[in-house]
Protein backbone atom coordinates (compact mmCIF):
# COMPACT_ATOMS: atom_id res chain seq x y z
CA UNK A 1 0.00 0.00 0.00
CA UNK A 2 2.52 2.61 1.43
CA UNK A 3 5.96 2.76 -0.28
CA UNK A 4 7.30 4.93 2.25
CA UNK A 5 5.72 6.90 5.37
CA UNK A 6 7.41 9.96 7.16
CA UNK A 7 6.22 12.71 9.64
CA UNK A 8 7.61 16.28 9.24
CA UNK A 9 7.53 18.80 11.84
CA UNK A 10 5.76 16.75 13.77
CA UNK A 11 2.28 16.72 12.00
CA UNK A 12 2.47 16.45 8.49
CA UNK A 13 2.14 13.07 7.46
CA UNK A 14 3.67 12.68 4.30
CA UNK A 15 2.44 9.12 2.05
CA UNK A 16 4.51 7.78 -0.57
CA UNK A 17 2.55 5.59 -2.87
CA UNK A 18 3.99 2.95 -5.20
CA UNK A 19 1.20 3.55 -7.87
CA UNK A 20 -1.21 5.97 -8.50
CA UNK A 21 -3.98 2.87 -7.81
CA UNK A 22 -2.82 2.45 -4.55
CA UNK A 23 -2.85 6.26 -3.65
CA UNK A 24 -6.53 7.27 -5.29
CA UNK A 25 -8.22 3.29 -3.81
CA UNK A 26 -6.71 5.15 -0.48
CA UNK A 27 -7.41 8.91 -0.35
CA UNK A 28 -10.12 9.18 -3.40
CA UNK A 29 -13.60 9.22 -0.33
CA UNK A 30 -11.17 12.03 1.88
CA UNK A 31 -10.40 14.05 -0.75
CA UNK A 32 -14.11 13.71 -2.77
CA UNK A 33 -15.68 14.35 0.99
CA UNK A 34 -13.25 17.39 1.50
CA UNK A 35 -13.24 18.93 -1.78
CA UNK A 36 -15.55 17.31 -4.99
CA UNK A 37 -18.02 19.33 -6.70
CA UNK A 38 -19.74 16.31 -7.48
CA UNK A 39 -20.71 14.52 -4.80
CA UNK A 40 -24.45 15.81 -3.36
CA UNK A 41 -23.04 17.91 -0.92
CA UNK A 42 -19.00 18.21 0.67
CA UNK A 43 -18.47 17.02 4.10
CA UNK A 44 -21.45 14.64 3.85
CA UNK A 45 -21.12 10.85 3.84
CA UNK A 46 -21.40 8.94 0.36
CA UNK A 47 -21.20 5.33 0.09
CA UNK A 48 -18.37 3.90 -3.26
CA UNK A 49 -22.06 3.04 -5.49
CA UNK A 50 -23.01 6.51 -5.11
CA UNK A 51 -19.23 7.65 -6.28
CA UNK A 52 -19.16 5.37 -9.06
CA UNK A 53 -22.70 6.58 -10.76
CA UNK A 54 -21.23 10.24 -10.59
CA UNK A 55 -17.48 9.41 -12.11
CA UNK A 56 -18.23 6.77 -14.56
CA UNK A 57 -19.41 7.85 -18.00
CA UNK A 58 -22.50 6.29 -19.91
CA UNK A 59 -19.45 4.17 -22.03
CA UNK A 60 -18.40 2.05 -18.36
CA UNK A 61 -15.39 4.45 -18.27
CA UNK A 62 -14.01 5.96 -14.84
CA UNK A 63 -11.23 8.44 -15.60
CA UNK A 64 -10.57 9.29 -11.82
CA UNK A 65 -8.25 7.53 -11.14
CA UNK A 66 -6.12 9.32 -13.08
CA UNK A 67 -6.36 13.10 -12.44
CA UNK A 68 -4.32 13.45 -9.43
CA UNK A 69 -0.64 12.85 -9.01
CA UNK A 70 -0.85 13.62 -5.09
CA UNK A 71 -3.59 14.53 -2.23
CA UNK A 72 -3.07 16.98 0.58
CA UNK A 73 -5.74 17.15 2.82
CA UNK A 74 -6.12 19.05 6.41
CA UNK A 75 -6.20 16.89 9.68
CA UNK A 76 -9.83 18.47 11.29
CA UNK A 77 -10.89 17.14 7.33
CA UNK A 78 -9.96 13.94 7.77
CA UNK A 79 -10.87 13.77 11.56
CA UNK A 80 -14.59 14.70 10.47
CA UNK A 81 -14.13 12.37 7.58
CA UNK A 82 -13.55 9.47 9.83
CA UNK A 83 -16.69 10.57 12.07
CA UNK A 84 -19.13 10.51 9.16
CA UNK A 85 -17.90 7.00 7.69
CA UNK A 86 -16.56 5.29 10.42
CA UNK A 87 -19.14 2.35 10.15
CA UNK A 88 -18.16 1.91 6.54
CA UNK A 89 -14.57 2.24 6.21
CA UNK A 90 -12.70 0.60 3.11
CA UNK A 91 -9.71 -1.05 4.12
CA UNK A 92 -7.39 0.92 2.99
CA UNK A 93 -9.52 3.84 4.84
CA UNK A 94 -9.07 1.72 8.39
CA UNK A 95 -5.38 1.36 7.33
CA UNK A 96 -4.72 4.88 7.23
CA UNK A 97 -6.96 5.72 10.20
CA UNK A 98 -4.50 3.29 12.24
CA UNK A 99 -1.18 5.15 10.53
CA UNK A 100 -2.54 8.97 11.64
CA UNK A 101 -3.56 7.72 14.75
CA UNK A 102 -0.29 6.09 15.30
CA UNK A 103 1.51 9.25 14.01
CA UNK A 104 0.49 11.87 14.94
CA UNK A 105 -1.56 13.29 18.26
CA UNK A 106 -5.24 13.90 15.79
CA UNK A 107 -6.26 16.45 18.38
CA UNK A 108 -3.52 18.98 17.30
CA UNK A 109 -3.67 20.67 13.83
CA UNK A 110 -2.27 18.23 11.27
CA UNK A 111 -2.38 17.87 7.47
CA UNK A 112 -1.56 14.61 5.50
CA UNK A 113 -0.23 14.67 2.25
CA UNK A 114 0.13 11.76 -0.23
CA UNK A 115 2.47 11.66 -3.64
CA UNK A 116 3.31 8.95 -5.87
CA UNK A 117 7.04 7.80 -6.83
CA UNK A 118 9.76 10.11 -5.60
CA UNK A 119 9.07 13.53 -7.74
CA UNK A 120 10.59 16.37 -5.90
CA UNK A 121 8.45 18.64 -7.40
CA UNK A 122 5.52 17.10 -6.71
CA UNK A 123 6.31 16.54 -2.84
CA UNK A 124 7.07 20.18 -2.63
CA UNK A 125 4.02 20.54 -4.21
CA UNK A 126 2.16 18.98 -1.72
CA UNK A 127 3.83 20.08 1.18
CA UNK A 128 3.39 23.29 0.39
CA UNK A 129 -0.34 23.22 1.01
CA UNK A 130 0.26 21.53 4.33
CA UNK A 131 2.98 24.29 5.04
CA UNK A 132 0.39 27.04 4.26
CA UNK A 133 -2.35 25.75 5.98
CA UNK A 134 -0.12 24.95 9.38
CA UNK A 135 1.98 27.69 9.35
CA UNK A 136 0.79 30.99 9.98
CA UNK A 137 4.09 33.01 8.73
CA UNK A 138 4.47 30.80 5.79
CA UNK A 139 1.06 31.75 5.27
CA UNK A 140 1.45 35.37 5.46
CA UNK A 141 4.38 35.26 3.13
CA UNK A 142 2.76 33.48 0.69
CA UNK A 143 -0.24 35.69 0.67
CA UNK A 144 2.31 39.50 0.57
CA UNK A 145 4.21 37.60 -2.88
CA UNK A 146 0.59 36.75 -4.46
CA UNK A 147 -0.53 39.97 -3.59
CA UNK A 148 2.61 41.55 -5.55
CA UNK A 149 1.56 39.45 -8.83
CA UNK A 150 -0.59 41.86 -11.52
CA UNK A 151 -4.42 40.90 -11.49
CA UNK A 152 -4.53 39.19 -14.92
CA UNK A 153 -1.96 36.59 -13.84
CA UNK A 154 -3.55 35.69 -10.83
CA UNK A 155 -6.96 35.63 -12.69
CA UNK A 156 -5.42 33.29 -15.15
CA UNK A 157 -4.42 31.12 -12.27
CA UNK A 158 -7.60 30.79 -10.13
CA UNK A 159 -9.18 29.95 -13.44
CA UNK A 160 -6.92 27.24 -14.54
Amino acid sequence: MFDKVEVIDGNIIHLSFRSRKDQSLSMFRISEFYESPHMPRRGEYFSVEQFLELYTTDKGHLNYFNYWDGFNIPGDVINEFYMHFNKDLLKREARLQDLIWDSVNTFNDYYVISTVGKSKELFNHELSHAKYYLNESYKNEVNEYINTLPKDIINNIIES
